[in-house]
């Protein structure tokens, strides 16, 4: 599991993430602090590493929560916060099985997505109304 993301995605994060912080007067410096420790744990979350955190997983997504993001399995796809379980658990995607990894990550079939070098057609295909986007994403 590595970080892939649209880089739309890393501007709107980091709106979402910082504007809150700005507007109740939090100093850059603490703002920065916030976004690099943020930024860490989300990389963390991405490391194939059997760690276990426990109860915790209830409170952060971790490296044991956060495969059941990356499973190739439409069914046990969830886990979509970034650093809190808190909008998993709100929005009835959080997905924790105590040591049980999905089979599989990664996408169902790989072969109906572009090559990762064809850069204008990866970037386009989360923006495509497509039936191979509407079958891979369950909660839209």
């Amino acid at each position: 599991m590595h970080a892939v993301f649209h880089p739309a995605n890393a501007f709107v994060t980091a709106a979402i993430i910082q504007t809150p912080l700005i507007l109740m007067g939090v100093s850059p410096k603490a703002t920065l602090a916030a976004s690099v420790l943020i930024d860490l744990q989300s990389l963390v979350s991405h490391f194939i590493v059997d760690l276990r955190a426990g109860f915790l997983n209830y409170i952060f997504i971790g490296t044991e929560t956060h495969r059941y993001h990356h499973s190739a399995s439409v069914k046990d796809a969830g886990n979509y916060g970034n650093t809190l379980a808190i909008w998993d658990h709100l929005f009835g995607t959080f997905v924790y099985r105590p040591g049980i990894a999905p089979v599989r990550l990664g996408v169902g079939n790989p072969d109906e997505y572009p090559e990762s070098n064809e850069l204008a057609r990866v970037l386009a295909l989360p923006l495509a109304r497509t039936p191979l986007n509407d079958r891979e994403r369950p909660y839209v």
